[in-house]
Parts: structure tokens; sequence; C-alpha cells
């Protein structure tokens, strides 16, 4: 049995390169991805990695590698070698395909400094000038060979077109003259076996010219008259001259072609392996995968590691944490069936085999993969009746061959090891195979119900323990590091149904030792799983919590920039009208300087003091004086002498930090910054909390052109955006509401907005339009 070969189906590699051909963009790409050669060697590897990068990067700026028009042009290439004489269709091939590769190599030249390994890819393109615009002279846009590019076929063409116009006419006047008398059958012009003839009647036909076909009822024969036949002959000569000629040159074309065929296919490998390395960046984004660090010391550190195969499929694959390393080189995956050890043991199977592939994997940021050689699993069964081995026997052969290479750099995968004998002899078998496989240095992963093995990381620290989760009699396919996964069998076949009393027996057979360790080792999974599940909603909980923060800090930021905006905006207007008012106090005293009379003088003083009042009108009251604030608490009044405007303190923290609402404005402020309101403190002792999703009280707004926007016809990402654009724009306004308008629609729209209401920190409440208002197709925002 060929081991390796045998690996790479159990770990359904040919599923994967297939996908890979189905991200290839040429023929050649496709075939090439189907019988894909790993990677002989890390440096190899990293090759392939840095080209996937480049293609990566080049597409997140929306370019593409231009291999679209580069045919697979092998076979004519080869036959053209031989002397064979191509035909127009497989030359046109040919010279399309060479624009394309010129093109391509055009195309990674011009980006060499920033996708330099694609360019190295692309170095061998070495198409010949004169041969491109040969070929592309060479025919017409009817696929023919082109008149303007082969002067002696073109007059060869013309002799036919004149010989043919003649033949056509000289035939015509036999039909509009009484030459033939009564001897045509009907008046029309038809073909047969190249040359033009009349229908005559049978019984005339011999005194008209040479008969070349009669009818299926004999009455009418086609016959060509005897004063066409010598121009008809002529031309039947000058078509056997365009057949010839066409030949030369069609000849003279495969020659160049023949002569430039080893640099075309040259050409054509190196296009293929640049298509080659798009495939694998292509495949990588399909999987959402990334392209790991590639180490030589055998470690792979894969965290929210998913299945290549199930990701494709479309399955919702729940991710995981896998290692091995120096200080850990055996993994112990346990648990009960079907609760994804094998799924685990394929994916650190196929992480190893995509970094010899070039093809990112799919696991989070900060994975690493270092080169692996040889990769050898034992999956699946393995019985041959015509090789007359056992299912146990197949297994050994295997166990064997993996003991022999097991060296450094070797990653060996073992699903429920030593299975198919006696369990007390399998385990030892299987952890004696176990330690001489780490012992030589290997990294191995083993997937086993046996208890022995499941102490073996216990027992032995170069081996670490992890356990398929099961939660409520079910398996989550999550697995825990330093858990012993039960195999749970006895839960399983309750839960399917097997009858309650050999459920019993199985149990009283299972002896009291057993089962009550198997239910202690339940019971603590259980808790162990509780307390995870617990911790793992507290953390998601805390970051919630974060996120919220981060996003009313965020709000809070733009507001007191918007404050300062407005302040600083508000000093402009008042310094540029005080220019304007003194330029006009320049004017009246000039005018008071020209005519010093009282009455001018009277009317010059009025106008000055109506210029004082709009200037201290300008300037919005003098600022604010009066007495700090005594003390201050949730809902006092407070001055803040920077806005000239009273607010509502909303919280007081113990440094000294105030939050203040000022209308639809809330910013952080000193308490040296405050001044005493003028109405007595707080009206209520703190404001009720006001649900997000609103009550069925109004907002007490009116929608008008300004307070409303209209999303029907967006994506809900692009209404999200758009409607929190305009809360914010309606907030720094003033507005106390927006009125959204969504439809109806499917719905996704209508529960989208109002889903980001609920979460919103522009949102104080919101609600559906009522009837008035627009009803359902309507939701709105109240702001704050």
């Amino acid at each position: 049995m060929d081991l390796s070969a045998h690996s790479l189906r159990a770990l359904d590699w040919p599923a994967i390169l297939e996908q890979l051909a189905r991200c290839a963009r040429t023929t050649l790409g496709a075939g090439a991805a189907r019988a894909l050669p790993l990677a002989a060697s890390r440096d190899e590897a990293a090759a392939r990695f840095a080209a996937v990068d480049e293609a990566l990067a080049l597409h997140a700026r929306g370019e593409e590698a231009p291999v679209g028009d580069i045919g697979d042009v092998t076979a004519p290439v080869e036959r053209a070698r031989r002397g064979v004489v191509l035909e127009h269709t497989d030359l046109q091939a040919v010279g399309r395909t060479l624009a394309g590769l010129a093109a391509l190599r055009h195309w990674t030249e011009a980006r060499a400094e920033t996708a330099p390994a694609l360019a190295d890819l692309a170095q061998p393109i070495d198409v010949d000038a004169e041969l491109l615009a040969i070929l592309g002279g060479a025919f017409d846009e009817t696929g023919q060979l082109a008149d303007a590019a082969w002067p002696a076929l073109a007059e060869i063409r013309e002799g036919i077109r004149q010989t043919r116009r003649r033949v056509q006419a000289l035939l015509e006047d036999l039909l509009r003259s009484d030459a033939l008398g009564d001897a045509l059958q009907d008046r029309y012009i038809t073909e047969r076996g190249g040359r033009l003839v009349l229908p005559v009647k049978a019984a005339r036909r011999s005194t008209v010219g040479i008969v070349h076909d009669s009818s299926r009822s004999g009455e009418t024969a086609f016959v060509e008259p005897a004063a066409a036949v010598e121009p008809q002959n002529r031309l039947a000569a000058l078509l056997l001259d365009e057949r010839r000629e066409e030949h030369r040159i069609l000849g003279l074309l495969t020659a160049q072609v023949a002569g430039h065929a080893p640099a075309i296919l040259a050409a054509l490998a190196a296009a293929t392996a640049v298509d080659l390395a798009c495939a694998r960046a292509a495949l990588g984004r399909k999987l959402r995968g990334v392209v790991p660090r590639v180490g030589s010391e055998a470690v792979i550190a894969l965290p929210r590691a998913r299945h290549p195969v199930l990701a494709l499929r479309g399955a919702e694959v729940v991710p995981n944490d896998l290692h091995l390393s120096a200080e850990r080189p055996g993994l112990v995956l346990t648990g009960p069936n079907a609760g994804g050890k094998t799924v685990a043991l394929k994916t650190l199977g196929l992480a190893a085999l995509f970094v010899r592939a070039g093809i990112p994997f799919p696991a989070d940021e900060g994975t690493r993969i270092d080169f692996f050689d040889p990769v050898l699993a034992d999956v699946g069964d393995l019985q041959s009746v015509e090789g007359d081995l056992s299912t146990f026997s197949g297994h050994l052969l295997l166990l064997g061959a993996m003991l022999a290479r097991a060296a450094p750099g070797a990653l060996l995968l073992l699903d429920e090891v030593a299975v198919g004998t006696d369990p007390a002899q399998g385990a030892a078998l299987a952890r004696a195979a176990l330690e001489v496989m780490v012992a030589g240095g290997a990294r191995v992963v083993v997937t086993t119900h046996f208890v022995e093995l499941k102490a073996l990381a216990g027992a032995d620290p170069r081996f670490r323990l992890m356990g398929a989760q099961y939660v409520d009699g079910r398996p989550t396919w999550r697995l825990l590091p330093d858990h012993a996964g039960q195999s749970h069998a006895l839960g399983v076949a309750r839960r399917l149904g097997l009858p309650g009393p050999v459920l019993a027996r199985a149990e009283e057979l299972l002896g009291h030792r057993e089962h009550d360790l198997g239910d202690l080792l339940e019971r603590a999974e259980s808790e162990l799983s509780a307390v995870r599940l617990r911790a793992e909603q507290v953390e998601r909980r805390a970051s919630d919590l974060d996120a919220e923060r981060a996003a009313l800090a965020e709000r809070e930021q733009r507001l007191e920039e918007r404050r300062r905006k407005l302040e600083r905006e508000a000093a402009g207007e008042l310094a540029a009208r005080l220019r304007r008012h003194e330029g006009e106090v320049r004017r009246l005293i000039a005018e008071l300087q020209r005519g010093p009379d009282l009455s001018n003088a009277g009317r010059t003083l009025e106008r000055l003091r109506g210029l004082r009042g709009e200037l201290e009108q300008a300037a919005a009251e003098p600022a604010p004086t009066g007495p700090a604030p005594a003390r201050l608490g949730p809902g006092d009044r407070v001055l803040v002498p920077s806005l000239r405007r009273e607010g509502r303190v909303l919280e007081v923290t113990a440094d000294g930090r105030v939050h203040v609402e000022v209308g639809n404005l809330r910013s952080w402020m000193r308490v040296a910054e405050l001044l005493a309101g003028r109405e007595p403190a707080a009206e209520a002792p703190a404001r009720r909390e006001r649900s997000k999703a609103g009550d069925d009280d109004a907002t007490g707004c009116v929608a008008h052109p300004g307070n409303t926007l209209d999303l029907r016809g967006k994506r809900l990402e692009e209404a999200i955006e758009a409607t929190e654009a305009f809360c914010d724009a309606l907030l720094l306004r003033g507005e106390p509401a927006a009125f959204v308008l969504h439809g109806h629609g499917t719905g996704v729209l209508k529960d989208g907005i109002r889903g980001w209401a609920k979460r919103s920190p522009y949102a104080r409440r919101w609600r559906p339009a009522g009837e008035g208002e627009g009803g359902d197709a309507w939701t709105v925002i109240e702001l704050g």
C-alpha cells in the first residue's frame, strides 16, 4: 500500500485540490491544481506563500492577474513541432494566447516592486514580437486569412469573385432570354457539386449541356449550360489555386510557431504558475483563511481552526484551538462518537498539507504551521478481503509503517489507534507505539476511547489531553484542553431509544467500580462544562459592556468636539460682525468730518447707539457670573458659562467630573467650569430610566423634510450607516427626533433599523410611527 497516497485520500485532500482547480481561471491552471505536488521544502512552501500574499494584496486593491485570454495551446504547438500544418482555428488560438501571455508579462513587470514573487513567476514569459505581429495580422475578423496580409491570395480571391460574377450573369441572361426555349422546368439558378446549374426538363437535358443531378421524381435535370462550362472550369481552377495558397500560408505560419515552440511552452508553464498562485489566494479568501507563519521546529498553533472541507460545504463549523510543539509533541483526543475528534485530527493533518500546497488556512491571526514531511494518516476501515487482511491487521500494517518513519518533521495521525482487538492489549500496544513515535521526534495526534490513553497525559508530560465537550446529553463539537471526554455510550444509547432492560443489563455488566468512575467523570465533565459556559457568557457580556462604553466615549468625544466647534464659530461670527461695525463707525466719522453740522451729528450719534445695541445682542449676553454650585447631584440645574445656557446634571464622579445635559448636548466638565443654576435644584432626584424600545407616547415632534430619512432600496449595512450619520447631524442641530422611512418589504430593513435603535447611543427611545404619521412603514427615533 502507498501510505502517502492513502493518507492524502484519508484526509480528503482530493476534495481540496478540486476546489483549488475551480478557483483557477485557465484550463492549464485547473489541470495543474488537480495534480498539484506538495512542496518538498520549507523554502518552496515559503515561496508559494510569498506569491499568494502578493495576489491577496493586489485583490484587495481591485487588481487581478490578466490570465483569462491564455488558452491551452500545448497540443497545437506540439503538432507544429512535429511538422503537422495547423488549421486556421489552431493558429488563431495560438495568436490569442501569445497576446494574453504578453499582456501578463507586461502586467507583472509593471508591479515588480510591489509583487516581486509574481514577477519572478512570470519572468520566463518571452513572447516573440514578430511572431505575435504576424499571427495578429494574419486573419481577418471572420477568422479567414486576411487579404491585406497576403497579396497573392488576395489576387486569386479577386479573380474568383470576378469569374463567379460572370458565370452568374451568363446564367441569368439565359433565364431571361428565349435561347433555351421551353427546355427550362423553372427559372432559377442553383448549385450542384460546386457548379452553378439550371433546372431543365428531363426530356430536353441532352440539348442544354452537362447534367450534374436530377430530382427525385426524375422529371427535372440540373444541367450546366454549355456556354457556362468554360468559365466555371476557370472558376474551379481558381478555387484550387486559393486552397493551395492558403495551405502554403498556413504552412509558413506553422513553421513560425514550431520555431518558437520551446519559448511558447515555457511561457505557458509560467502563466500556469501565476494562475495557480492566484487560485491559492482565491481559495484562501473563500475559506476566510490566513497565511500562517511557517517555521522548522515542527510547531502547529491553530487559534479557532475550522475544518476546510466542512467549511467549503457550507457547514457551520465549530472552531477549536489546536496545538502541537516540542514540549507537547503528542495530542490525545477523547470523547463520544460524533463529538468532533476525527474532525480535529483531520484539521491538523490538512493544516500541514495546506502549508506544503501554499494555501491560506481557515484559522485566526497568529496561526503558525511549520513544515512537516511526511504527513501520514491512518483514518477509516482498512479491511481487505482480497488482501486477506482483517481491520486490525490492516491498521497494524499502517502502524508499522508509521513507526518506521517516526522522525523529526513527521506528522503522524491515528484515528482510534489499535482498535479491533482485546481492549487491554490494544491499549498497551497503542501506548507503546505512541511513546516510540514521540521519542523518535515525530508529532503525533491520536483519537481514542481507551482509558489508559486518556491517563497518558497525566503520566507523561509529552502528551496533552483534549476532550470533546458533551452538554445535556449532546455533543457541542468543541474540544476542551485537559478534559477527559467520556464515551457516553450508554447515554447515547438511551437518547436513541434502546430498550430499558438492555441498558439496565449493560450497566450491571459494567460493574460498580467502572460505573461509579464513569458517573464521577461524567458529573465532573458536566460541572466543568457548566463553569466554562458561564465563563464564556461572562466574557461575552464584558466584551459587550466594553463595546458600549467605547461607543459612549466616542459619542461624548464627538459632542465635545462639536461644542468647541460651535464656540469657535460663534466667536468668529462675533469678530466678523465687529469688523463690519468698525467699518460702519469709520464711515460715520468720515461723514461728520466732511459736514460737521448739528443735525448730521445727531443722526450719526443715533446710528452709533444702534450699532452698540447690535453688538451687545450679538455677544449673546455677557459672560454669566454667579456663585459656584454648592453641592451637585443628578437632576440639579447648573449654568454653563461657555455655552451661556442652563443644563441639568446627569452624573457626578468622585474625581470632580460632572456629566451635564444642555438641550440635546451632553458633555463632561469640571465643577470649576459651572455656576449654580437660576432655578431651584433637582426637580426630580433622578430621571426615570427610559426604555430603549420606547412606549406609546409621542415624541412631541412633527415630521418635516429636515428630519426625515428615506432608506428604501438600500442594503441593511448602508441603511444603518446612513441612519447613524443622519441622527448625528440632527442631534448637533438640536432636533429632538428622526423620522426614518424603511417601508414594509421583507421586514429585514425594518427589523435591522429597529434593532440598531435598541443599542444605539443616539437613540433615547424609538417607536413605530402612528397612523397619522405613516404607520409601521416608519420608525420614529427620539434623540438624546
